[in-house]
C-alpha cells in the first residue's frame, strides 16, 4: 500500500530526526455516546495498491473484523455509517469518473 498525500520531503531534516507526515485526506471528529461521551478524532488517508498483482490482504484479526478490498459496485451491502458512506463514495466516484 501507499498512502496518497501532498507531503513536502524537502522540509524533512534527517540529521535533526524530524520527518514531514502525511497528510490526511480528511480529519472527522465524532461524538462517541454512551456512558462516558467523548470524541474521537479519525484520520482518513486515501490509500492505493502499488503492485495488484503481488499484493495480498494482511491484518491483525485483533484489531479488524472482515476487512477486504471493495467498488462502488460493492458498497450498497457494506454496513456503514451515513456520513462515512458518503465519503467512500466520494472518493470511489473520483478514481472511477
Amino acid at each position: 500500500m501507499e498512502i496518497i498525500s501532498n507531503r513536502d520531503n524537502s522540509l524533512s531534516d534527517p540529521k535533526a530526526d524530524v520527518s514531514v507526515l502525511h497528510q490526511p485526506y480528511i480529519v472527522l471528529c465524532e461524538k462517541i455516546k454512551g456512558s462516558e461521551e467523548h470524541y474521537h478524532i479519525d484520520l482518513v488517508y486515501q490509500c492505493k495498491i502499488i503492485n495488484e498483482e503481488t499484493s495480498e490482504l494482511c491484518h491483525n484479526p485483533r484489531e479488524s473484523l472482515d476487512i477486504k478490498f471493495f467498488g462502488l459496485e460493492d458498497l450498497e451491502d457494506i454496513k456503514l455509517f451515513p456520513n462515512f458512506r458518503k465519503l467512500v463514495e466520494k472518493i470511489l466516484k473520483q478514481n472511477n469518473p
